[in-house]
């Protein structure tokens, strides 16, 4: 992966492309910087993530980090030339809404899907797949479930994330 690259976006697309060829629901970027939503470009090239809402996400995740070590992983690691970073909550939040639909776009994709299990977002914040987010306050997170009853996790819990770089 070539760590200085810029982000290319495919603009032939236009208006009225994705009608008259076949394309991904979102636009997909490739290690190599090309930014498209045509399937016919994925020859030879290996997928990084998809766009979504400003950021392109990684579909592979960073699994069992704390939030200090996912910050300094962050800090690390470029793709086309820009630090990843924890994907927002409002990112993260229309990926939960539509889960099916986005599992089967990362495994199409080549990806690790989401599981039933806590993954990080930006600020502290945390989510399940089968709950909504929740925010972090002091060191411990109370997630309110279906019956009222509360999970905690502190500080020094891990979860996976998936990495994000903004557009």
């Amino acid at each position: 992966m070539k760590n200085f690259s810029l982000l290319r976006f495919d603009k032939s697309c236009g208006i009225f492309g994705c009608f008259y060829r076949d394309c991904y629901d979102y636009p997909i970027a490739y290690e190599d910087g090309l930014v498209s939503r045509f399937k016919s470009v994925a020859a030879g090239r290996k997928v990084w993530g998809f766009v979504l809402k400003g950021y392109v996400i990684s579909v592979y995740p960073i699994l069992d980090k704390t939030p200090a070590e996912a910050a300094d992983y962050c800090q690390d690691k470029t793709f086309a030339g820009r630090s990843y970073c924890l994907v927002p909550l409002s990112v993260m939040n229309k990926v939960v809404r539509d889960i099916a639909g986005f599992n089967i776009l990362i495994e199409h994709l080549g990806g690790k899907p989401l599981e039933s299990r806590w993954y990080m977002a930006q600020n502290d914040k945390w989510l399940t797949p089968e709950w909504r987010l929740d925010e972090r306050v002091y060191g411990v997170n109370p997630a309110f479930f279906d019956e009222g009853t509360a999970s905690f996790i502190d500080k020094d819990m891990t979860a996976a994330f998936y990495p994000a770089v903004k557009i």
